[in-house]
């Protein structure tokens, strides 16, 4: 399989896998990267008063305060395997058949 079409558009996309047994928290994680902003703040977000080294804090700080302005943050979009692995199934052994 030629992956060099898929590597020529990595400035436009980014894919990040997640994997984990279960119960491990990846179904959780998806489900945050996939929602907004707003979302993630009031689930996930630690506060910046929670760290104690000042130079983190800060960096954290701007990361924070950069994704929460306007339309910087971009919700993921989920592709769970299971759903890559019937579309391949079908692709491969499904036909064209008439009712």
């Amino acid at each position: 399989m030629d992956l060099k079409k898929l590597y020529s558009l990595r400035s436009e996309f980014t894919i990040i896998g997640l994997t984990g047994r279960t119960g491990s928290g990846c179904s959780r994680i998806a489900e945050l990267l996939s929602g907004d902003f707003k979302s993630i703040e009031s689930k996930g977000l630690r506060s910046e008063k929670e760290f104690k080294d000042e130079i983190f804090k800060r960096k954290y700080a701007i990361c924070k305060n950069y994704l929460s302005h306007d339309e910087n943050w971009v919700p993921f979009v989920t592709i769970r395997y299971v759903d890559v692995l019937l579309f391949y199934i079908l692709h491969k052994n499904g036909g064209n058949y008439k009712d």
